[in-house]
């Protein structure tokens, strides 16, 4: 029998389509990395040839989870005609809309990142995606700034606050969401939380309330639960 001899680069990705497949089914703590190779016939050595370790993969995930996200939305932001209070608006929406479209994928990896084990790792993407998000928040302020629709500090300042809002204070109301027993008081009680978030970003940028509000109203607490009950 010939043997095959996949390109590397085409081995990793059907290493992570196949791991990503069995987090999602019997979840990240209890699929292992011998299991992985099992299922894709290969050896543990070329696991390890792509991979540090089981958590380094699923690092890979969720960059590439994070990659198709930014590339989204900074396509969609490319060619969207709008004020500045509308192209902020439509950042949150298009990415919230993202993740909706791909609600089994979004929920498997909230679940893998706040577990208890992967808080480092969970920590470390945050830094990065922050980091990613603060040019296209700046630009918008500064677009703000300048048409006057906004009435704030100088654009990186006052995006450095905002960005905390999104993810510090938006990191520690998803850890309340993936705790065991959430149901709908927590869930009232962080879907005021979040309301809160949007005024407060309305108060730092001198925007009338309800103007960053969605155009649609959202059942938040319906979509909470969801989140929870898929956890």
């Amino acid at each position: 029998m010939v043997r095959v001899v996949k390109e590397a680069e085409v081995r990793r990705e059907e290493l992570l389509e196949l791991a990503l497949r069995l987090f999602m089914t019997v979840g990240y703590e209890r699929a292992s990395v011998e299991q992985i190779t099992r299922e894709a016939g290969v050896a543990k050595g070329t696991f390890y040839h792509y991979f540090a370790s089981k958590q380094d993969l699923l690092e890979q995930l969720v960059a590439s989870y994070a990659d198709r996200l930014f590339a989204h939305v900074e396509a969609q932001l490319g060619g969207f005609e709008g004020d500045a209070i509308e192209r902020l608006r439509a950042f949150s929406q298009l990415a919230v809309a993202w993740k909706l479209q791909h609600r089994d994928e979004s929920a498997a990896f909230g679940r893998m990142l706040y577990a208890d084990e992967n808080i480092a790792l969970r920590h470390k993407l945050h830094s990065a995606w922050m980091e990613r998000t603060r040019p296209l928040l700046t630009s918008i302020i500064e677009r703000g700034l300048a048409d006057g629709s906004f009435a704030c500090a100088d654009a990186v300042s006052t995006a450095g606050v905002i960005l905390s809002i999104w993810y510090d204070w938006g990191d520690r109301l998803a850890e309340r969401v993936y705790l065991p027993g959430f149901g709908g008081r927590e869930a009232k009680a962080v879907a005021a939380d979040i309301k809160a978030g949007q005024l407060a970003q309305e108060r730092i940028l001198g925007l009338p309330e309800g103007a960053l509000a969605p155009p649609v109203e959202i059942d938040v607490e319906s979509l909470l639960l969801g989140m929870a009950e898929q956890s």
